[in-house]
């Protein structure tokens, strides 16, 4: 088996969170991705605190991302 390259979430969408929840092959052209939020906590120094990526400044929260590879 061999793999290619299609879409590149990273490099393509700027995509801010921490890691990938789901992917999801809508058809031959779309594909769809979902963050995981984490419940939009994490731990800083032993302490619960609100999940803010540095990339938005915005409490993190579940985002659908689709994508037409065709037309990216």
């Amino acid at each position: 088996m061999s793999k290619t390259l299609v879409f590149d979430l990273l490099a393509q969408m700027n995509y801010p969170h921490d890691k990938l929840e789901g992917l999801w092959i809508m058809d031959a052209n779309k594909v769809a991705a979902i963050n995981d939020d984490d419940f939009a906590v994490a731990e800083r120094n032993g302490d619960v605190v609100q999940k803010v990526p540095p990339a938005t400044g915005r409490i993190d929260a579940n985002t659908l991302y689709v994508t037409d590879l065709g037309n990216p």
